[in-house]
């Protein structure tokens, strides 16, 4: 019987054109009559990563136009509440600006708040998974470990949901306050 080698790539192969650049690699070895590669699981992979890619960028961006609706809603309900309140800023002459600072604050605070609560769900959904994706991974033959936020990344999605809420109530207090005549 012929030696057979038995190759396990590392896993900074990511994508089939590295899968095959080691297959091209390995048949101009010299010696070597036949190299097989069973990547059909990883193309099936690869593809099945893409997709739940796509998936999650949809539902990211469905995702920040439901918090731009809600923060906008709720501050829309948040002046409608003090609108006495405006009525009579208005009329002692205060700014549009001096108006809108709070319902800002408030907006930037709830989308804070927000991001803050996805981030600990979001911690105990990886806890929670790291096992069965650890066994998933195993049943590929490779490793693969589930990893939540660095430090970085959720300081940068605080800062963004922030923003996101600040700008959500910009917009819905700016739009009131346009149509708001003092009385």
């Amino acid at each position: 019987l012929p030696a057979v080698a038995i190759i396990t790539p590392k896993l900074n192969f990511q994508n089939s054109d590295t899968m095959q650049s080691l297959r091209d690699r390995v048949t101009k070895v010299q010696g070597v009559d036949e190299v097989r590669m069973d990547d059909s699981w990883f193309a099936r992979l690869a593809a099945l990563t893409g997709l739940v890619g796509q998936i999650a960028s949809m539902i990211g961006v469905l995702m920040i136009v439901a918090v731009f609706l809600v923060i906008g809603n709720s501050v829309r309900l948040s002046i409608f509440a003090r609108r006495d309140t405006i009525n009579v800023q208005k009329l002692i002459g205060a700014t549009d600006g001096f108006i809108l600072r709070p319902f800002l604050y408030g907006g930037a605070l709830l989308g804070f708040s927000g991001a803050v609560l996805s981030l600990l769900l979001s911690e105990v959904l990886v806890l929670r998974l790291q096992s069965v994706v650890a066994n998933v991974a195993t049943v590929f033959g490779t490793t693969f470990s589930l990893e939540g936020f660095s430090w970085d990344e959720a300081l940068l999605l605080l800062l963004i949901a922030a923003i996101i809420g600040w700008v959500a109530a910009w917009l819905a207090t700016v739009q009131h306050l346009r149509r708001f005549t003092p009385q």
